[in-house]
């Protein structure tokens, strides 16, 4: 069994040794089938994976505020209409090969917007870059 153990650790099946440790110490797994419990095993991993990805692009996004969809506030008055902010936070645009430049007066909230359909995406699986962008002063 110890080399089992470190057999799944060797491979970072980490996921998958939790799930067997949780069912070897709970009898509520025990009356499963094998095939029961190891589709149980293979989720565990499979969703642990997928959480570790996003938390990656999430910090690799850099992003300057962590804020959801549902942090926005449509009533603002920044020239902003909910539909269309919705619909770039699908990605569509993303699939055609666009970019999204948010462009607007000092203070209405670009970054904000910018760190929200960042942190959205992210979450649907893209990866992601915040670039503050560079100002220039000539005189």
């Amino acid at each position: 069994m110890q080399a089992m153990i470190e057999q799944l650790q060797q491979m970072k099946l980490t996921g998958v040794l939790e799930a067997w440790r949780e069912q070897q110490a709970m009898p509520t797994y025990h009356d499963l089938s094998f095939d029961e419990r190891l589709a149980l095993m293979v989720e565990r991993e499979y969703i642990r994976r997928q959480n570790q990805r996003m938390q990656r692009r999430l910090r690799q996004a850099r992003l300057p505020v962590h804020a959801t969809l549902d942090a926005v506030d449509f009533d603002v008055p920044r020239g902003l209409r909910k539909i269309q902010f919705l619909e770039f936070a699908q990605g569509h645009w993303l699939q055609e090969n666009l970019s999204l430049i948010l462009l607007g007066p000092t203070g209405v909230g670009k970054s904000f917007l910018a760190s929200v359909l960042a942190n959205h995406l992210c979450k649907q699986g893209h990866s992601v870059r915040y670039i503050k962008p560079l100002t220039w002063c000539w005189s």
